[in-house]
């Protein structure tokens, strides 16, 4: 039921960032699977895989995810790196 349902993600392109986000996982099971019981499968895997990155990656969207970036200019203690 959750292959379909991200399936539908898929399709639907408000929700396409979010349906490969939660496939991610699922993709690199895969890949692990072939990689350590199944190397046939590799080349395929590694298609999936690429697929995954290639489409799925938005830098703005993946951006959005992380928490804004807040400046202490008001502080006088440096800065930690």
């Amino acid at each position: 039921m959750g292959h379909f349902a991200l399936g539908l993600m898929l399709i639907l392109p408000g929700f396409r960032f979010l349906a490969g986000l939660l496939q991610f996982p699922r993709t690199i099971g895969i890949v692990a699977f072939h990689l350590m019981l199944f190397p046939l499968g590799l080349p395929l895997a590694f298609a999936m895989l690429s697929q995954k990155l290639g489409v799925h990656f938005d830098p703005l969207r993946m951006r959005s995810l992380l928490p804004p970036a807040t400046s202490n200019s008001n502080c006088d203690s440096p800065a930690l790196v």
